[in-house]
């Protein structure tokens, strides 16, 4: 992962210290690459070793190290003109969707970094030994649960979907040991995920997370954490790029559990996909 995607979504458990540093590399990110660590040390209010710490657990050596590699992301940046967001009002639409384009490309190139084999391998014998699989999400998350639960069920996975904190609470209630709850957030952070993972858990079911914050609070509650990578700050919420990697998550594990279950799925799909198209032919009659 990039230097500015660790310092928004750090792997690591920051330290009081970590955030205020971290905060006001954010916040000055084009002029960290010219200064000094003492000037940076006397801004912030800290020491030159606290600083030295942050940046090592950021993946970088050393200051120095970490000053270069931000100076040559904060280049690209400049140069492909996307990484700022700053689309310009009067470019023409062709020059703005190659932006769009290039967004969409990282995410997917940074979420094949950071995603394991192994969870994907868990996360697809999770659901073909689930006796109920739920799909949850809110906002645009939500959309991609119903997107999940419109894919598995077409491969005869016995699957609902639920974006609406009444109902998923509901649900939550009722599940039974054996089922599974696959809890799709951006940030691992939303309240009505956590409230209904919580009461799943203490029902006997199993959870599997979708998300971009491996720090989060909804991977300490999941059994198994599945992350993809996310910059996305508070006012780029249900940004594209967001949906792209969590949509390309969940078909990760749909095309493994397809590869584990080829025959019935592949039966599944072709009776699923012959029944809508004499549904089809009735409405047309």
């Amino acid at each position: 992962m990039s230097i500015i995607g660790n310092i928004n979504r750090p792997k690591f458990r920051p330290t009081k210290s970590d955030k205020l540093i971290m905060k006001y590399m954010l916040d000055n990110i084009d002029e960290i690459p010219y200064m000094q660590i003492s000037t940076m040390a006397q801004k912030i209010g800290t020491g030159e070793a606290t600083i030295t710490r942050c940046v090592k657990k950021l993946g970088c050596n050393g200051f120095q190290e970490f000053k270069l590699g931000l100076a040559k992301e904060i280049t690209i940046r400049e140069q492909n003109n996307i990484l700022d967001s700053s689309i310009k009002q009067n470019e023409p639409a062709t020059e703005t969707a190659s932006k769009l384009m290039s967004a969409d490309m990282k995410v997917l190139e940074e979420t094949l970094k950071i995603v394991k084999s192994s969870d994907i391998e868990k996360a697809a014998k999770m659901i073909l030994s689930a006796g109920k699989v739920c799909f949850i999400g809110i906002g645009f998350s939500g959309i991609v649960s119903l997107d999940s639960s419109y894919k598995f069920m077409r491969i005869g996975i016995d699957c609902t979907s639920y974006d609406n904190n009444h109902m998923m609470v509901m649900m939550a209630s009722i599940i039974r040991e054996g089922d599974l709850v696959v809890a799709i957030s951006n940030s691992g952070e939303t309240s009505e995920i956590l409230n209904t993972v919580k009461i799943a858990k203490e029902n006997g079911s199993k959870v599997i997370a979708i998300t971009g914050n491996q720090q989060s609070s909804l991977c300490k509650l999941a059994d198994l954490c599945v992350y993809h990578y996310s910059d996305e700050s508070l006012l780029e919420t249900g940004s594209m790029p967001t949906k792209i990697a969590q949509l390309f998550a969940v078909e990760l594990i749909y095309t493994e559990v397809v590869k584990y279950n080829i025959i019935e799925s592949t039966n599944n799909k072709l009776r699923t996909t012959d029944a809508i198209k004499k549904l089809d032919i009735e409405y047309r009659k």
